[in-house]
């Protein structure tokens, strides 16, 4: 799939959105293949809510991307990720989570989406390719939806950490395509990102302690935070 024949199947989609207001406030968490992002995604939605906040959660789609193959070739990078992702799987949710924020800024006060686009680019691999970066650039400059992430929660673990929690879920997309190589580079471009998230000005919460702590213990720590 090249770039023009890429974004005309998705020009349509994009023209159709509203770029909406200002909005409610976007929380971005960050982590390795394996440190627990979806679930406290989903617990720090809840304990928005139990506080009395208005909020809702965007984990990843990976049940979609499963279906679609493109799971397994993310995780395990090289050429077959970048063909995953002129495919369209991830930026696809990228748009539907967008277009969803922005139809109803006036409902929430919270946002939480498990990963930044940003982090698709940078941390897997999609944008060494040319063509893959030059798509979301252009998408993005009809339909931002890679506006600079307002707060990251990086759980920070150990890759070692991961894979032991990997093997424990032992979901069929990751048994053949993470080993400890893989998540060892995930981390290191990670931790690039995040440095550079922190270089740039943007709020960066680093959850050092992920290993120990409870899901509902992290969740108290950045409540404390977004106070």
């Amino acid at each position: 799939m090249n770039l023009d024949n890429a974004y005309a199947a998705v020009l349509p989609i994009v023209r159709a959105f509203s770029r909406g207001g200002r909005g409610p406030t976007k929380i971005y968490v960050e982590g390795n293949v394996g440190a627990g992002k979806t679930t406290i995604v989903e617990e720090l939605r809840r304990a928005l809510e139990q506080r009395g906040s208005r909020a809702c959660a965007f984990p990843e789609q990976t049940e979609r991307w499963t279906h679609q193959k493109l799971l397994r070739d993310l995780y395990a990078g090289g050429a077959s990720g970048k063909r995953a992702f002129e495919a369209l799987g991830p930026l696809r949710d990228f748009i539907d989570r967008k277009r969803f924020v922005d139809a109803h800024a006036s409902d929430f006060d919270y946002v939480v989406f498990e990963r930044h686009p940003r982090t698709t680019l940078n941390v897997f691999g999609a944008g060494e390719d040319e063509a893959t970066r030059g798509l979301y650039e252009s998408i993005h400059a009809a339909f931002p939806f890679m506006d600079p992430p307002e707060f990251t929660v990086y759980l920070r673990a150990s890759p070692r950490a991961c894979l032991e929690r990997g093997k424990r879920r032992d979901r069929p997309e990751e048994r053949d395509a993470v080993d400890i190589d893989r998540l060892d580079k995930i981390h290191a471009k990670q931790e690039r990102d995040i440095t550079e998230r922190e270089r740039e000005g943007l709020a960066v919460m680093i959850v050092t302690d992920v290993e120990t702590k409870s899901a509902s213990e992290i969740v108290k720590v950045i409540l404390k935070r977004l106070v």
